[in-house]
């Protein structure tokens, strides 16, 4: 994945996160996006395995915290 692409997701997920309607539950799934995308950011090369695991990850997270409150994005 290249860099700017994630730098142009942590930038839409930290737009989200400025939202001032998010329940504690929704915060937390943010900032574990946030940090989970910084780290992939920080391989040198990250391999197919490791953007599709990263992402999975990052799905399911969101998924579980937005599905749960029926808030939306």
């Amino acid at each position: 994945m290249k860099r700017n692409r994630t730098k142009r997701c942590i930038t839409a997920i930290k737009a989200v996160h400025r939202r001032s309607d998010l329940e504690p539950e929704q915060e937390q799934a943010i900032e574990f996006v946030i940090l989970r995308l910084k780290k992939l950011n920080r391989l040198k090369k990250a391999s197919n395995h490791e953007v599709y695991d990263c992402v999975a990850e990052i799905s399911e997270r969101l998924v579980n915290a937005f599905c749960k409150s029926k808030g939306k994005l």
